[in-house]
């Protein structure tokens, strides 16, 4: 393997990257195995596709879908302002079994002021202090037409649980016993050929009136995602976000199984079967009491209509997935009207006036407040219990230690699973599953996020079909961590102001920035404030002038279809000062609650962070992991740092932030790579199991008892229809399965939740079990505070709502 590397590597400098010697090259490459193995081949040629392109690397293949988007604009609404995300997801969703809201709180919580019933009131990024994370929300349901729900339970299942499920919308199953997780999203997004190349832009008519052909109701307007038609598309006239539709959901943490058995393959290994897995259990399913049934190890909706909320603007934006007529066969079956684009316009239709609808409703009654605060008395009014105690996590810590000083590892990313049993009386007027989306509501209050999310999934049945455990749980999360984006470069006009037609300047197209943003350390910044007021001590939204262009192409000019791989990895956080509060170790005056002191103190502990021995050996350690996965898919000598260390202050904390960049290698068709490559290279993030990867996760694996973390620390978001990504990690977040028990008539008068919080640290040769213990409740404190405030309130709230109803029976 070592020989062709250096045989392909050689002959690439040689023929100066020169694609069409590709034969060439594989004919090297050929010889070298020769050699070194006998004349068999070592590793099978890999059968990758470009990032939307088929096999032969024909772009003029169409896509199967074609995507609408329609704007809704603030400034046209004449009669009522537009709603916030809050209230349209409450009004159109949170009674869904299965939806989702990909919530930027952190942009919305700039908003909530005495100007909050006029979005976009605050202009320019003032109003959205960290554009590149949260200034879009997102929501939708499995509702369309084209819909489907993507449940994968993984080697960690029982047996006869494992396997792939896609649930169509019209309730017809797929069972895929062999396929995985990311090998479905490759089968379907790149052989099958879902990724679009253009979207059209969509103006409606205020009625439609699709049955006269002179006046269907509105207009199309070509969108080329990459600026393929016009000068004028290069030069901005686009949507600004990069979502087209497509898979929306969570990959869990065991899906490090699937990704590093095909690291295994790619570097010429046997690979690691489910049938390996199963013979090192002794025929013993790993699940039983370690693995939860009803959360699946990644799930997905198939997102074929949704909506996007744009917090600096205030605009929204309304998207539909319809089939492509140009690739459908018998127009009957492969193209069904209600799949159609006069279907999707219709909806559309509908969906401007359910949104303007509900803008009247907050404005007349303001039906959508906020949720009534009723404070639980104490932290433990719900009991969370770990899953392994205090003894026994600094037994895991020493563990660590010995790992480490064995040079088996640098850092190990420990965790612990928190878990309660939840009862409330039942609600008179909602079902069961939408009980979860009042706790994120004041989960997204008390702690406001970039990477806020909220899930459901739950079987449209009740119960599991033909004994089989389906999904059941919502995931209520306030990360502020971004694991991977991949979004396509802005380009500028000047990039293309000498070219009379984009034939001249073929290097421009599909250009993409990824990035990567890994967090570690837990602290508080000082603001002068007092107390945190329940807040916790963590990252929340970072100021204007650190938001400056990190996503800038102008120190990379990039070749035709190239993408910048970018991962921003944060080891080593530090508490800003509170003035009242513990000062980080930091001397400060009797009373320092004047500005200067404030700048002064909070200045020291920024300092403090950034010369901090054990927070920069874990971010350098991070670094070096990042520049290794990037290196898998991103071209030879392309991984750079351009930061190194850097801190940057958010509104709570000071971090310690590294940049890592690359190009990712899309050269041909045997050699580039896509989106479900970069996850399969990095996930899961490597601020979730520490380095070096491999060997560490094996280790952590023996420390936590095969416990599995789920959806903790593993990645939640979207995987775009134009090949595009924005997932975060896991953290800060609560996931909720139900566990009534049913009377015997089937019936409860109570609903009974299991929810469970991951938490954790990385530790390294100078950490502290104490404190590395007490840093792990720290993390979970804001999400066990609110839990505990939500049972409090829902139990006040209903048990009041049950004694009007008998009171008005007995009157």
């Amino acid at each position: 393997q070592l020989l062709w590397n250096f045989c392909e590597f050689s002959h690439q400098y040689k023929v100066g990257k020169d694609h069409t010697s590709e034969e060439a090259s594989i004919s090297k490459r050929k010889e070298a195995e020769a050699v070194v193995n006998g004349g068999r081949p070592m590793v099978n040629e890999p059968e990758r596709m470009n990032g939307g392109l088929t096999e032969n690397n024909d772009p003029s293949t169409p896509s199967k879908y074609r995507v609408l988007i329609h704007k809704v604009e603030k400034e046209n609404q004449n009669t009522s302002p537009l709603p916030l995300p809050k209230q349209v997801f409450e009004a159109l969703y949170s009674s869904r079994p299965n939806s989702f809201w990909l919530d930027s709180s952190t942009a919305e919580d700039k908003f909530n002021t005495d100007d909050a019933h006029v979005p976009g009131s605050v202009s320019g990024d003032e109003g959205c202090p960290i554009t590149s994370n949260s200034r879009f929300s997102i929501m939708g349901s499995n509702d369309g037409p084209l819909s489907r729900k993507i449940e994968y339970f993984g080697r960690e299942h029982n047996p006869k649980q494992r396997g792939l499920r896609v649930t169509t919308s019209s309730g017809g199953e797929e069972v895929m016993v062999d396929g995985d997780i990311l090998s479905y999203l490759r089968l379907k997004m790149v052989e099958e050929r879902e990724i679009v190349d253009c979207a059209d832009m969509v103006t409606l008519d205020e009625s439609l009136n699709g049955n006269n052909a002179a006046d269907p109701g509105y207009t199309l307007r070509a969108m080329d995602e990459f600026g393929g038609e016009t000068l004028q598309t290069i030069a901005g006239d686009q949507v600004p976000f990069d979502y087209r539709g497509g898979y929306v959901g969570y990959l869990g943490y065991e899906v490090r199984h699937e990704t590093q058995c095909k690291i295994f393959e790619q570097e010429g290994g046997l690979g690691c079967g489910v049938s390996n897995y199963d013979s090192m259990l002794n025929g013993q399913a790993p699940s039983g009491t370690t693995t939860n049934p009803n959360v699946p190890t990644a799930a997905f909706l198939f997102v074929d209509r949704s909506l996007l909320y744009d917090h600096q603007t205030g605009d929204w934006y309304i998207i539909g997935v319809a089939k492509n007529s140009n690739v459908c066969g018998d127009a009957d079956t492969d193209c069904p009207a209600e799949t159609s684009v006069e279907d999707t316009l219709s909806w559309m239709h509908d969906m401007k006036s359910k949104i303007g609808s509900t803008g009247e409703n907050m404005t007349t009654n303001n039906a959508m407040k906020s949720p009534t605060k009723v404070q639980s008395e104490a932290d433990d009014d719900v009991v969370f219990v770990p899953n392994r105690s205090k003894a026994q996590y600094q037994m895991d810590i020493s563990r660590s230690h010995e790992e480490i000083r064995n040079g088996e590892s640098y850092e190990l990313c420990v965790t612990n699973q928190l878990e309660a049993e939840i009862t409330l009386p039942n609600h008179l007027k909602k079902a069961n599953h939408e009980s979860p989306f009042e706790l994120y509501k004041l989960l997204r209050e008390k702690n406001p996020a970039p990477f806020s999310a909220f899930l459901n999934f739950h079987d449209d049945e009740e119960g599991s079909r033909e004994g089989i455990s389906f999904s059941s749980l919502s995931i209520c999360c306030s990360s502020p961590e971004r694991f991977l984006s991949i979004k396509k470069a802005q380009l500028t006009p000047k990039k293309v102001n000498v070219a009379t037609s984009l034939n001249e300047q073929p290097l421009l197209k599909r250009q993409f920035v990824v990035e990567s943003k890994p967090i570690k350390g837990t602290a508080a910044r000082y603001t002068g404030a007092g107390d945190d007021n329940g807040v916790e001590e963590e990252e929340h939204q970072l100021t204007p002038d650190k938001v400056n262009g990190a996503t800038s192409l102008n120190e990379q000019p990039l070749p035709k279809r190239q993408f910048v791989v970018e991962s921003k990895p944060i080891k080593g956080t530090a508490a800003r000062y509170t003035g009242v509060a513990n000062t980080n170790g930091v001397e400060k005056e009797e009373e320092p609650d004047d500005d200067e002191s404030v700048k002064r103190i909070d200045s020291q502990i920024a300092q403090k962070l950034q010369e901090s021995v054990k927070d920069r050996a874990e971010n350098l350690m991070i670094v070096d992991l990042l520049r290794n996965d990037l290196g898998r898919v991103c071209e030879v000598g392309s991984v750079h740092v351009p930061k190194l260390m850097h801190i940057e202050s958010y509104a709570t904390v000071h971090q310690m932030v590294s940049t890592i960049r690359g190009t990712l290698d899309i050269g041909d068709s045997t050699t580039s790579k896509n989106v479900i490559d970069v996850i399969e290279a990095c996930f899961p993030g490597g601020s979730m199991t520490g380095a070096p990867k491999q060997r560490t996760m094996e280790i952590l694996e023996e420390i936590e008892e095969g416990v599995s973390r789920g959806p903790y620390s593993g990645s939640l978001g979207y995987i775009s229809l134009n090949g595009c990504m924005d997932m975060n990690i896991v953290i800060r977040s609560a996931v909720l399965t139900p566990s009534n028990d049913p009377d015997d008539d089937g019936q409860t008068t109570t609903e009974s939740w299991k929810a469970s919080i991951g938490c954790g640290g990385a530790i390294t040769a100078l950490s502290n079990s104490d404190d590395e213990y007490e840093e792990m409740l720290l993390k979970s404190r804001v999400v066990r505070r609110t839990i505990s405030d939500w049972v409090a309130q829902s139990t006040v709230e209903r048990t009041q709502h049950l004694r009007c109803t008998d009171d008005i029976i007995v009157r």
